[in-house]
């Protein structure tokens, strides 16, 4: 059965469509100037290593699920996304990661029920252009390529380096 959820609140709106029986089969999600703090159900999908993480989300996913299964009951709250498959894009204005701030970051990338493939992710920040493709294998284990055309400005991204000591350049 076909379902529709739209809402617009004063600076953001989103809408969820698709096919739903208990849980969905396909569904497009698309959410426009949603403040990440805004909703704590999303933190909860956030991993520790990369928190806090915060800033203003603008994006378009198709959800589908890899099979249809009755029993859908999870031991954790990541369980129930290895029955999906997500592609699309997510856009970050004003984005903290780890407290480090970035003007922008763009991700492009397909979720296959176990792994994240990211195809592009920029982060941007006045003087610093990070661009980066790779994997994520499960929460701690990550195979990303930086790609020659980067460009890290250090003052910039002192927040983010700290943890390994001073550089300059």
């Amino acid at each position: 059965e076909k379902f529709i959820i739209k809402g617009q609140g004063k600076k953001n709106n989103f809408s969820i469509k698709g096919v739903f029986e208990k849980y969905p089969i396909e569904t497009n999600v698309a959410i426009n100037q949603l403040d990440i703090n805004q909703f704590k159900f999303l933190n909860k999908y956030i991993a520790n290593n990369i928190k806090p993480l915060n800033g203003i989300i603008t994006t378009d996913l198709l959800i589908k699920q890899k099979q249809i299964t009755a029993n859908m009951s999870h031991s954790s709250p990541y369980q129930w996304l290895k029955k999906y498959r997500v592609t699309g894009y997510m856009t970050i204005q004003n984005m903290y990661f780890k407290n480090q701030q970035f003007d922008t970051a763009d991700i492009v990338g397909h979720w296959d029920g176990n792994q994240l493939d990211i195809k592009d992710l920029t982060l941007n920040k006045k003087n610093t252009l990070i661009k980066l493709t790779g994997k994520v294998m499960n929460l701690n284990e990550m195979k990303l390529r930086i790609h020659k055309d980067t460009m890290i400005n250090i003052k910039e991204m002192e927040t983010l380096f700290k943890p390994w000591g001073i550089y300059s350049g």
